[in-house]
């Protein structure tokens, strides 16, 4: 390309950065810089395969050394670097014809005009003003001017103004080698021989190593790399020494100090350094307002100045000084450091006590300690420094705070998770969001936004129900479970005895089911008249009867509902003592009723001690405790009732209600809970669904309903593979 004209064109192959196609579509922005300072640059047009053509304007190409930056969105970038003052072709043929004037005029004479063809103007030599005729001259003789007829000095002085016979061979070889031709002259030399000849040369440090020639540049892009982006690289392991522009710092030719990075950097007017894996630098002059960009590399601050300073991979110690403004340490470790004010450390690992050296903010983001086990980092406030504001913000480890409001005023925000230590400190302010256990404040206060104290009462409150909610059914306290009301249905439609307990009330009332104990007992007692020649056995067996009644437990006992279940007779398993089965009376013969009979059941009616009267007794009490509402059997199933009235019918109308009626509240200024009911389940996914949201390149943000409040918020990030979003935490 040739400096300071228009209408010429660069082109540039653009691939897609997702799948390494052609980029045949987009914006293709094209931005150029002249000498090192901004060009004004414009737009690329597509011409095929990917291969896109910028023409630029005249004064784009106005300088020596150009670059031109073609950048498409979701394509990867691609950099063209131009020498203008390289040889074009057309420049060598204006070098020729400039030549072809200077043989044409010597010494003010055309030698075209004064030779003439085939020497003819030689015959006016006679009127050159000094001889006036050579006619008629003698034939002169060959070999006619001999060393003897000459002075001795005559050879070197006609040689004083000619070329030696050894340097004109050396420019006859010169001039065959490039025309191509034996025994060529000028006058046979075409410019396109010149031209072809002059790309065509071999070229070689000894041979073209001219300061600022076009072939010294054109070796040195061959030989040594480029400056990608404006930067100089550094290689401390396998680099080589070396100061000369072009040649060292470059990509394929790194230096091995960070002193000849800076010499080149201050040669070229660059700012911008790239350190290889293993270097190690330590700081030897201010370096400030420089980028240093690298993996896996150490750097020693050394006490320089790194104001606006930018320092990338690096693991680093040592002091910084100057006045900040924003430096920042990104994917570093950090080990121990002495800071100036408005420095920003991110998503770095801190394995060293970090030291404030000037009053001011101090910024950690997205950081982690970087100490295993009990130990942690500490951050000094500095014994004399005071006025000094520490933001810590989605850090995870402990933090140990020292020096605080030793002199001044010192505040500090951290915010994620792990623990805070105070370790020898004068006073100070602390705001701590998150989950933080807090360990040896004594003179710092802390004001603590953490779930601690919910997650211990959640705990407690877990025990208590228990697994699967065994504890509700210690709900009626005293050991009255719920779980002893079988089923959900009416429990005086619930067979009995069922599950109710020995001595419960449910037990009582089991004994009066058909067949069960009392029953059996009330089923023995004749209901006919019987015959007189019973008498003896009746009697034997009503004997046996007031026995057994006997036995029935009494009013107290049943309240006090103590009597052991092996007490009660079970007709299932127990026999009648002194009772044979003889036969069962199908037909009655018609016998008539006898004294005796009618005598002994009345008088057994009518014994209230221990006969059919006392039995009546206990009964009468037992339904006069089923009607007693206060106290008795039937407010025990006024209870039971209230609390099994429970119809399919109510359940569907409260969860109907549930659904259709009852509102929640949308969680605020919180994170999601890692343990959620299904109530905050709902609202967030609600307050997600309706809510203002908004994303850009670092954060993702949830608006309460105002649309201006950040309620939630996450870190997102993406490196062209994988797109992250974090975890959500609490705004703003």
């Amino acid at each position: 390309m040739k400096k300071n004209v228009g209408s010429q064109l660069i082109s540039a192959q653009m691939i897609s950065a997702t799948d390494g196609s052609d980029q045949t579509t987009g914006t293709c922005n094209v931005a150029v810089e002249i000498d090192g300072a901004a060009g004004t640059g414009g737009t690329a047009t597509h011409i095929a395969n990917g291969k896109w053509e910028y023409a630029p304007i005249q004064a784009d190409t106005n300088g020596d050394y150009l670059t031109f930056q073609f950048v498409i969105s979701g394509a990867i970038t691609s950099t063209l670097q131009v020498y203008t003052d390289f040889p074009q072709t057309v420049d060598n043929d204006t070098k020729i014809t400039t030549i072809a004037a200077d043989v044409a005029n010597v010494d003010g004479y055309n030698l075209a005009t004064q030779i003439g063809t085939a020497g003819a103007g030689l015959t006016n030599i006679g009127t050159i003003a000094t001889v006036t005729t050579l006619t008629n001259l003698p034939a002169i003789t060959t070999d006619w001017l001999t060393a003897a007829g000459t002075a001795a000095d005559f050879t070197t002085e006609i040689q004083v103004g000619l070329a030696t016979s050894a340097a004109q061979t050396t420019a006859q070889n010169d001039l065959d080698t490039l025309t191509g031709a034996d025994g060529a002259t000028l006058a046979t030399a075409s410019s396109a021989q010149l031209v072809d000849d002059v790309w065509d040369e071999v070229i070689t440090s000894g041979a073209h190593n001219t300061a600022d020639s076009s072939a010294k540049y054109v070796r040195q892009l061959r030989t040594n790399g480029t400056y990608i982006g404006g930067t100089i690289y550094i290689d401390t392991v396998n680099g080589s020494a070396g100061t000369e522009d072009y040649e060292n710092g470059t990509d394929a030719n790194p230096v091995n100090s960070i002193a000849d990075a800076n010499t080149l950097a201050t040669s070229l007017g660059f700012t911008r350094f790239s350190v290889l894996p293993g270097s190690t630098i330590t700081f030897a002059a201010s370096q400030a307002g420089d980028v240093f960009e690298g993996d896996a590399w150490t750097l020693a601050l050394g006490g320089q100045n790194i104001v606006g300073s930018v320092i990338k991979g690096a693991t680093v110690s040592g002091v910084a000084s100057g006045t900040g403004t924003t430096q920042i340490f990104t994917n570093c470790v950090m080990n121990a450091c002495s800071h100036i004010k408005g420095t920003h450390i991110l998503t770095s690992a801190i394995a060293g006590t970090q030291t404030v050296v000037e009053a001011g903010d101090y910024f950690l983001d997205r950081c982690h300690s970087g100490i295993a086990g009990a130990a942690t980092w500490s951050w000094d406030f500095g014994a004399a420094i005071g006025n000094t504001n520490l933001n810590v913000r989605n850090y995870s480890g402990g933090i140990q705070l020292e020096s605080m409001n030793d002199t001044g005023t010192d505040t500090a925000s951290i915010e994620g998770q792990g623990q805070l230590i105070e370790g020898t400190c004068t006073g100070g302010a602390v705001s701590l969001r998150g989950m933080f256990n807090q360990s040896g404040i004594t003179n710092i206060t802390v004001t603590a936004d953490d779930n601690t104290t919910n997650t211990a009462a959640i705990l407690v409150d877990t025990a208590e129900i228990g697994a699967a909610g065994v504890g509700l059914t210690e709900a009626g306290g005293d050991g009255d479970h719920l779980s002893a009301i079988p089923g959900v249905s009416d429990p005086w439609l619930t067979a009995l005895p069922g599950a109710y307990g020995v001595g419960t009330a449910g037990e009582i009332l089991g004994d009066w089911k058909n067949g069960e104990r009392l029953d059996v007992l009330l089923d023995a007692i004749p209901t006919t008249a019987m015959r007189g020649t019973d008498n003896a056995a009746t009697s034997a067996k009503q004997d046996t009867m007031e026995t057994t009644l006997n036995d029935v437990p009494t009013t107290a006992e049943f309240n006090a509902r103590t009597l052991a279940a092996a007490a009660y007779f079970d007709p299932a398993v127990d026999a009648v003592a002194n009772v044979t089965l003889v036969d069962t009376l199908t037909t009655y013969t018609g016998n008539t009723l006898q004294t005796g009979d009618v005598t002994t059941a009345i008088n057994d009616l009518a014994n209230a001690t221990d006969g059919l009267s006392a039995l009546k007794v206990l009964i009468d009490a037992i339904q006069t405790d089923l009607d007693n509402g206060t106290d008795g059997l039937g407010a025990l199933k006024t209870l039971i009732d209230a609390l099994q009235d429970i119809s399919a019918a109510n359940v569907n109308t409260e969860v109907s209600d549930v659904i259709k009626t009852d509102t929640i509240t949308l969680p605020g200024q919180v994170a999601p809970p890692l343990a959620p009911t299904l109530e905050e389940a709902v609202a967030w996914l609600y307050k997600n669904f309706r809510n203002h949201k908004e994303q850009d390149a670092s954060q993702w943000r949830l608006y309460a309903n105002n649309g201006t409040t950040i309620d939630s918020k996450a870190v997102v990030s993406d490196d062209g593979t994988d797109a992250v979003k974090q975890k959500i935490l609490a705004g703003p």
